[in-house]
C-alpha cells in the first residue's frame, strides 16, 4: 500500500487514511479536473468539509 502527504497538516500517511478533496467544491462551482484536487488525511478533510459547508469560520 502506496503513502501520501496531507496538503494541509503535511503529516505523511496510508493511503486508506487520505482521502482526494476538491479544492473548490464541485458544489460550488469547482472543476472535477487535476488542478482541483488535493490529498487531505481524514481529520484535515472533514474540517475543510465543516468550512466549505459554513459550519464553521475557517482557521485563518
Amino acid at each position: 500500500m502506496g503513502r501520501g502527504s496531507c496538503a494541509h497538516c503535511g503529516l505523511s500517511f496510508l493511503a486508506s487514511a487520505i482521502d482526494v478533496d476538491h479544492i473548490v467544491p464541485l458544489s460550488r462551482g469547482g472543476e472535477d479536473v487535476d488542478g482541483n484536487v488535493q490529498l487531505l488525511c481524514h481529520s484535515c478533510h472533514k474540517a475543510k468539509t465543516r468550512v466549505d459547508m459554513g459550519y464553521t469560520a475557517p482557521p485563518f
